[in-house]
């Protein structure tokens, strides 16, 4: 058994962008009782479009590997499904091997004992709804950020703020996964949060703001578009600090409404999964606002 001197172990994988990494990050807080918990990024060191973007918090990660038997798992296309019959959990002398399903909390996987390696992305907040605090403390941002980011820090009382995420959402291939929502969800979305609170700014972080400024009408008195010269970390904050949100159905724009004051208004799709993921409809929580 794997195991630091008497202590058993977690290993997360790491995988995705900011927020799926904050996501198995939360998973592993969660579900690690008395393990020692660690993360492998091995698979981001092969990603060439992905890294490691936790750098921003300032806890710093216990970095291990998988074991040899978990990584050649791992490198099986759709392992997460062919284990389906199996509870997608597969058990071994070193340990347990969990698969995210796609389908939501999954309460068994908290009974599992010994060394623990989990795959996948975890986005369900019912994981870790009890560690609340402790999550929020671990993800509390660190380090100087840009001047434009400083000024937009300032303003975001009184401000909605728009995530509009398009990019790899537009490829027919991801959009089976996650859909695009349409420039009128986020029009619609604005237009319900300024009737409900009175507010008239929005600043917008975006992947494409060329689009933004060209398509995306938003029924406001001033419009801030954020540029791409701040690293992702920053937009999340600053959306994570205005008086309400308005978010695409992405993984980033669900942990910037989650870290922001309890009482403000969140909005996002009604449709956040593809026909491609399971039966798990969205991870919103409840008092969220679904256009």
């Amino acid at each position: 058994m794997t195991t630091d001197g008497n202590r058993e172990r977690m290993i997360v994988r790491l995988s995705g962008g900011l927020g799926n990494q904050m996501f198995q990050v939360a998973f592993g807080m969660a579900l690690s009782g008395g393990r020692r918990l660690g993360f492998d990024t091995s698979g981001l060191a092969s990603d060439a479009k992905r890294t490691l973007a936790l750098d921003c918090f300032e806890t710093p990660l216990d970095l291990m590997r998988l074991p040899p038997l978990v990584r050649a798992l791992d490198s099986i296309p759709g392992m997460w499904r062919w284990t389906r019959p199996l509870g997608r959990t597969l058990s071994f002398p070193g340990g347990t091997v969990v698969w995210d399903g796609m389908e939501g909390h999954d309460e068994r996987l908290s009974r599992v004992e010994g060394n623990l390696y989990a795959i996948g992305y975890w986005q369900d907040e019912r994981y870790f709804r009890h560690l609340s605090e402790e999550v929020r403390n671990r993800f509390a941002f660190n380090g100087a950020v840009t001047p434009e980011t400083a000024d937009l820090l300032a303003s975001c009382p009184g401000s909605v703020g728009v995530q509009v995420r398009r990019g790899d959402y537009l490829d027919p291939a991801v959009a089976r996964i996650h859909p695009a929502p349409d420039r009128g969800f986020y029009e619609r979305a604005v237009r319900e949060v300024v009737r409900r609170t009175g507010v008239r700014r929005a600043i917008v972080a975006t992947d494409d703001p060329d689009w933004v400024r060209r398509e995306l009408h938003l029924p406001v008195d001033e419009c801030i578009v954020r540029s791409l010269d701040a690293p992702a970390w920053e937009d999340m904050m600053v959306l994570s600090r205005c008086d309400h949100v308005v978010i695409s159905n992405s993984s980033f724009g669900w942990w910037a409404a989650w870290l922001g004051d309890d009482g403000r208004s969140v909005t996002c799709p009604e449709k956040w999964y593809g026909p491609d993921c399971g039966p798990f409809r969205s991870p919103a929580l409840p008092g969220w606002v679904t256009l």
